[in-house]
This record gives structure tokens, C-alpha cells and sequence, in this order.
């Protein structure tokens, strides 16, 4: 005899059973439904509630204990992903996913909202593998509609409950406590709160001024009304992407926490939201707003020959013209597929190439871990590499005068980081082929070079094995090794296959 399945070790106090969960139990206990066959691979399960603590770390804290009081599992997936009830600080009873991996987030408002998602045909996941009927029947019959799509529900649940990512982050930094405040939700920004914005703008104007923006400016919000499309949601590290468009007004808007552009890095985290801002926007037809001036959507290849800078891009070498834009930190490029006109624009946040990143934290373990990157970040500043409307002579002069270290250049000027668009343009194919190692010989790369010279990087170190020091002796014997490279790379005899 099956054994009967019973919820009450699942459910803390603070968390109430939905009747329609207790009705979901009747109906599996007896014999109407098969709990393993409900929607796509969500099985019913009921998990005691001291076990979920171990999904944030392996083992129980008071924060892990605390959050898991908080949550009433109900359901795994075939790979120990975990769907619960969870207690939202700022109140209602949301149907959340801790995923196997580590992803985290809202996926339904309210448990009969999660019924009405499983029981979608896009919950199935394949079109050759239909919805169960029984189980649809069987929510039909509890008052409740199926929505033609899981989005419904899901992307009003991402926007509803954003926070549940960052509430498990605190759980598992240890954080987490009956005392923890809830932190305020950034002001949702009210259109017209800027001079520039008003009714009248027209699409372009907008779509325009809403790239680079966060989700909750003006600027975007403006756009995404102004098209009905639904808003966006903000993204985690885990999940970071959002995006919303508009059938009828050919309008993509695309946003992201993890903007590949200097400018936006790093990541920026308010209360327990991550900033995520606009990156790309895609408008094709039938957009019917103003295009920049001189496009038109019927121009041929010729036109547009004469307007931008024509690139192939991908292995099918799509053609790709690279428009005028009104500003530096915006990319604006047509594409084809037809013979005589475009039939997409994008408008974008130009992508940069991050070549060093130094993470605090990881100096924290080995404090001395970026020394050969500062190196190579020096000989850049000192040999006329980087450009010179970022970095300064002031910046630059204590490094000239050896009043500043390597390191406390990387750490200072640098903030930390080097990419693409700190250097010159004229050099950042060197970096890329140089010190990336992009399809060049290993005999001329640089880890190969910080080898020969030091024995092996800080990087590869072992605790406790002397590390390369800060110092502008080590410095100087490493400098004309670059020098060398780069004095290849100029006369071609350095040369990537493909450049980055």
C-alpha cells in the first residue's frame, strides 16, 4: 500500500496551508492524481522544515535555521531543486525555487497561482509532451483558470518579489535573523521626474535616452510605458538577464546586473537588489517611430553602405553596418537578412573586454595575488598604452617618479580594473593577443613570460610559498620581456589569428 502523503512537518507556524494544497493531498492520497505526474518534473514532496537549511550552507547556522523557518518545502525536481512556500518580509506567501545549483527566485505569487503554472503546456517544456490532462482538469475544478503561457505568472512574480535572491544571500553570509530589518525597496521613479522626459517625446528619443539607464529611472520607464510592454525585472548574478518588448511596436528592451562595460562594474547591490540596467534594445518592424536621420526601413545596401561602416559578424557572416551614434557609450547598428533592406536596429552599450579584474576578497586570502597584473598595467601607464583622457600625468607621475608601486596603481587609478576601453586603440589588439594569449604561440604569451621570469605566477602559488613582491626591481626584470612583445606586435612578427 502507497503511503500516504502528509504536509504538517513541512508547514512552520508562521507559514498557513493553502486549501488548495490540502486539496491536493486528498486527491493523490486518494488515487486521483500520481504526485510525480502533476507538471513538468515538479513532484510533490513535503521536506521537514529543519532539512532545508542545509540547501543554503551544509551546515546548520542560526541564520540557515532561521531562514528555513521561513520556508514550507512542498515540492523537489528530479534534481533536488526545492519549491516552497516562503514568508515574505514584506508580507504574502509567494511560491518560491532553490534551485540545485544555487539560483534563487519567485516563481509564483500565491500557491493557487503556482497551480495555474504547472498546469500550463509551457510548464511541460516540450511540445511533444502535453500537459496532464487529469491535473488540468483536476485545477479547473478547484475555480481556477490555466493561462495560455507560464510568463503570466512568472514574470509578475520575478517583479512582485525581487528580493528573495538577496534574502538568500544573507542566509547564507550568516546575516539572517528575526532581527534583520527588511531593507526599503529602492522609490519606483515616477515619470516626469526629469526636465527632459515629457509626453510628447517621440519613441526614438526614448528608446535612446533609456540605454545605460537603471530598470527604475525615468528613462526607462517612459519607454516601457509608453509601449505597454510589461516591466522589467531585476536581475541577479545567477539570472542576469531581463527583458520585455512589444509585439506591436517592434521594441526589445534588454537589461542586465552584470553590464560587460567598465562604467557599470563592479556589480552594485541596494539592500538586497541587485542595479540592473538597460543594455540593448532591439527595434525591427513594425516599428513605425523615427529612425536616425538618413534611415529609412526600405533602403538598400547601398544606403546604407553610405551611412555606416559595413563588418560581417559570426560564422554566417551576417552583415552588420556600424551606424553614427550621438554619444560614446552608445553602439547603433543595422542588420540584414534580406538583399535590398535592414530589417533590425540595435542599440546597445558598447562591450568592453575586461582583461584584469582584482577582486578584493581574493586579496584578502592572498594579499599579493595581482602583483604581476599590476606589472603589466604599469609598463602600459609608463609606454604611452592607455588612453590618455582616463588616466591622467597627475595619475600617472608618481608611477613615473617610483613614488607609487605597481600595485597601488592598480588599486588607485585603476580602481582595480583594466579594460579594452582603458587603453588606446591603437594597442588593445596587443593586450588581447599579448597578455589574454588570444590564438597566439605560447612562447609568446605572457603567462609564458611571468614563467621564465618569476617561476610561476602569484596566481598559481601555493599558501605559504614565497611570493613575488611588490616591488619596481621584480618590476624591471619582467619590463623587457613586454617591451619585447610589444616590439613584435609592431613589426607583426606577434600576431592573433583572430583579434579580440
Amino acid at each position: 500500500m502507497t503511503q500516504k502523503l502528509t504536509l504538517d512537518a513541512a508547514f512552520p507556524s508562521v507559514i498557513p496551508v493553502p486549501a488548495t494544497l490540502q486539496a491536493l493531498v486528498a486527491a493523490v492520497n486518494d488515487g486521483r492524481l500520481d504526485p510525480s505526474e502533476l507538471g513538468g518534473d515538479f513532484g510533490l514532496y513535503f521536506d521537514p522544515v529543519a532539512n532545508k537549511s542545509s540547501w543554503f550552507a551544509r551546515s546548520p547556522t542560526p541564520s540557515t535555521l532561521y531562514a528555513a523557518e521561513q520556508l514550507a518545502g512542498f515540492g523537489h525536481s528530479g534534481d533536488g531543486s526545492i519549491y516552497a512556500i516562503w514568508r515574505a518580509p514584506t508580507g504574502g506567501f509567494p511560491v518560491v525555487y532553490l534551485g540545485s545549483e544555487g539560483d534563487s527566485y519567485a516563481l509564483a505569487g500565491s500557491f493557487d497561482q503556482f497551480l495555474q503554472l504547472i498546469a500550463t503546456q509551457d510548464w511541460a517544456g516540450d511540445e511533444d509532451v502535453a500537459a496532464n490532462p487529469d491535473f488540468q482538469a483536476w485545477v479547473c475544478s478547484q475555480g481556477l483558470d490555466i493561462p495560455a503561457t507560464a510568463d503570466e505568472i512568472t514574470d509578475a512574480a520575478e517583479i512582485a518579489y525581487p528580493d528573495f535572491s538577496g534574502w538568500c544571500d544573507e542566509a547564507v553570509e550568516g546575516t539572517l535573523s528575526a532581527d534583520t530589518p527588511t531593507p526599503a525597496q529602492p522609490a519606483k521613479a515616477v515619470i516626469g521626474a526629469v526636465d527632459d522626459i515629457h509626453s510628447d517625446t517621440d519613441l526614438w528619443t526614448l528608446a535612446v535616452a533609456a540605454i545605460g539607464q537603471r530598470i527604475d529611472s525615468p528613462a526607462v520607464q517612459a519607454l516601457v510605458q509608453r509601449i505597454g510592454a510589461k516591466p522589467l525585472a531585476p536581475a541577479t548574478p545567477r539570472n542576469d538577464r531581463s527583458s520585455t518588448s512589444s509585439k506591436a511596436f517592434g521594441i526589445e528592451i534588454s537589461a542586465s546586473c552584470t553590464v560587460h562595460h567598465r562604467a557599470y562594474w563592479p556589480m552594485r547591490k541596494e539592500g538586497r537588489l541587485w542595479a540592473t540596467y538597460v543594455t540593448r534594445i532591439m527595434i525591427e518592424r513594425p516599428y513605425s517611430g523615427p529612425l536616425p536621420r538618413g534611415l529609412f526601413w526600405s533602403m538598400s545596401q547601398d544606403d546604407l553602405d553610405a551611412l555606416g561602416t559595413k563588418e560581417t559578424r559570426g560564422v554566417l557572416k551576417i552583415p552588420c553596418w556600424v551606424m553614427p551614434s550621438p554619444r560614446e557609450d552608445l553602439a547603433i547598428e543595422a542588420t540584414t537578412s534580406k538583399a535590398h533592406a535592414f530589417e533590425r536596429l540595435w542599440l546597445s552599450l558598447p562591450e568592453e573586454r575586461d582583461h584584469i579584474i582584482a577582486s578584493a576578497d581574493y586579496e584578502k586570502e592572498k594579499p599579493l595575488v595581482y602583483v604581476e597584473d599590476a606589472f603589466f598595467a604599469a609598463w602600459c601607464a609608463l609606454n604611452g598604452l592607455l588612453r590618455v583622457d582616463k588616466f591622467t600625468p597627475t595619475q600617472i607621475g608618481p608611477l613615473h617618479d617610483r613614488r607609487m608601486t605597481p600595485l597601488q596603481f592598480l588599486h588607485g587609478p585603476c580602481e582595480r580594473l583594466l579594460w579594452s576601453g582603458d587603453l588606446a586603440p591603437d594597442n588593445r589588439d596587443f593586450v588581447s593577443a599579448y597578455f589574454d594569449g588570444t590564438l597566439v604561440p605560447d612562447a609568446q604569451r605572457w603567462v609564458t613570460d611571468i614563467k621564465t621570469v618569476f617561476g610561476a605566477s602569484n596566481h598559481f602559488r601555493s599558501e605559504g610559498e614565497a611570493m613575488t613582491e611588490d616591488r619596481w626591481g621584480n618590476f624591471e626584470c619582467i619590463a623587457p620581456f613586454i617591451q619585447r612583445r610589444y616590439e613584435e606586435w609592431q613589426r607583426g612578427d606577434l600576431k592573433a589569428v583572430w583579434k579580440g
